[in-house]
């Protein structure tokens, strides 16, 4: 029961919160970047972070010799705007949160299905690290990722020592 209670309390917390904020897990919304799919940056890094943990073997039960997954589809489920951001070196670009689930099915016969979480924009997909949530066949936190927006807003508020 308490097992049950912190997985819980761990979906409310990480998602929780983007469900509340009014997502509409439309599907194709033509001002979204780019960046879902199964050659893209978020579904990568689960599929790294999968083998990383053991629940997959290696990349090897995940694709054929020609590089082809045995099967593996990616689905954007919401992408929403949570702000600007612009640094040193980096244009001012709309930076979105993306939703992702994540079917994958190894050559051994292992399901998994997984949700991504991460921040992208129109230039680069790899903002922040993704959060990575297993939900099928066990609810399993993977990864929490972060935010380049919670980044800059802490960067700004370190307070500055007096210059002696």
């Amino acid at each position: 029961m308490i097992r049950r209670t912190a997985k819980i309390v761990a979906f409310t917390v990480l998602v929780g919160p983007v469900v509340q904020s009014g997502v509409s897990f439309a599907r194709d919304k033509t001002d979204t970047p780019p960046c879902n799919g199964e050659e893209n940056f978020a579904t990568q890094t689960a599929l790294v972070q999968m083998v990383n943990t053991g629940l997959i073997k290696n990349f090897a039960s995940i694709y054929r010799n020609d590089h082809a997954p045995y099967h593996l589809k990616t689905r954007l489920l919401d992408s929403k705007i949570i702000g600007k951001y612009s640094a040193k070196d980096f244009p001012t670009s709309v930076l979105y949160r993306q939703i992702q689930k994540i079917d994958v099915d190894t050559k051994e016969g292992q399901s998994f299905e997984v949700l991504t979480i991460s921040e992208a924009t129109s230039v680069e997909c790899s903002m922040s690290g993704p959060t990575i949530i297993l939900i099928s066949p066990e609810f399993k936190v993977l990864s929490v990722g972060t935010s380049v927006l919670k980044a800059a807003q802490d960067a700004m508020q370190e307070p500055t020592s007096p210059r002696p």
